[in-house]
């Protein structure tokens, strides 16, 4: 069967830039895409891998096609499908839950060095309209910066789904860190890891 893998070389168009979002449940990964792909927000939301998000957009003077992927949490195997040919991680947590910046740094940033090793990751605090009633339960720019460091984050960006703010710059971080990560793999090695995805997964790949 096929999975939509693709391993994109010269002359096929705009270099795909994929995003995959990861992170504990309820750390605000969903409300982050859909605020950013229809402007919208809501509080309770879950999108699948299935789900995903395309759009052309120019970074770095190129054009590309940026795609979002969420985090399948149906069971662990299909999870592995959200890091295939991730062009950057974003590891999402809760500002406004110091658990959450642990998970993802002890699971999620494991994981991704587990299924992409080699691809960077970026720290996306969320929910930043709540740091202002969650008292001392929050996390401080100071850990944020020594778990980047920790786990050899390219950049950390905070933002907010609920009122807008920050998301475009965290998305435009994300593109230009995804961007440079492509530019520096060579086509036939991004067919090498796609052929060993199909091998793994039993897909065609494209």
């Amino acid at each position: 069967h096929r999975c939509g893998f693709r391993a994109m070389g010269a002359g096929d168009g705009p270099r795909r830039v994929r995003v995959a979002f990861v992170g504990s449940p309820g750390a605000g990964k969903s409300s982050v895409q859909m605020r950013y792909s229809s402007r919208g927000f809501r509080d309770s939301l879950r999108l699948l891998a299935a789900d995903a998000f395309a759009e052309p957009r120019e970074v770095l003077g190129e054009q590309v096609m940026l795609e979002f992927w969420d985090t399948c949490e149906v069971e662990p195997r299909l999870r592995q499908f959200n890091y295939a040919l991730a062009s950057v991680v974003a590891l999402c947590f809760s500002l406004a839950d110091p658990a959450t910046l642990d998970a993802a740094a002890a699971v999620y940033a494991a994981q991704a060095a587990q299924y992409c090793p080699g691809v960077p990751l970026v720290l996306v605090g969320t929910q930043a309209d709540r740091l202002a009633t969650c008292g001392d339960a929050r996390v401080t720019p100071a850990r944020m910066r020594e778990v980047a460091r920790s786990i050899a984050a390219a950049k950390t960006v905070t933002c907010s789904s609920a009122t807008g703010e920050g998301v475009d710059e965290a998305i435009a971080v994300l593109t230009q860190v995804g961007l440079e990560h492509e530019r520096g793999l060579a086509p036939p090695q991004a067919q090498r890891f796609a052929q060993r995805l199909a091998q793994r997964f039993g897909c065609l790949v494209s």
